[in-house]
């Protein structure tokens, strides 16, 4: 057993695709402190200078990455956070709101038609 955990910290650690692609839309100082420890500085500096179009599909990338730029701003602001998050609740509420209302509307069609 020990020679297997000796076996396992000499290998290489490769980053996740999304961990990737994350770094390369600037989104690394977002990334929790346990993901920016196991990413190497060359890692990060390689993923950082790629180009925007080294990848199939980088129109989607570009769409991903303007969504991301949104998401970073809100991650900088506890403020914006707190608002989103309100927001997000208080749709949610909305939304039972109406489904309840729907399937009153429903039924009372149902019983109307009998």
């Amino acid at each position: 057993m020990q020679k297997i955990k000796n076996d396992l910290s000499n290998t290489r650690i490769s980053g996740d695709t999304s961990v990737k692609h994350h770094i390369r839309n600037g989104l690394y100082d977002n990334s929790p402190m346990e993901i920016q420890n196991k990413i190497s500085s060359t890692n990060k500096h390689r993923r950082e200078n790629e180009s925007d179009t080294k990848y199939v599909g980088c129109k989607v990338a570009q769409y991903i990455n303007e969504e991301q730029k949104i998401l970073k701003q809100i991650g900088e602001s506890a403020n914006a956070k707190q608002i989103l998050n309100t927001y997000l609740v208080l749709s949610d509420v909305y939304h039972d709101i109406l489904n309840s209302v729907n399937g009153i509307k429903n039924w009372l069609r149902t019983k109307n038609k009998n």
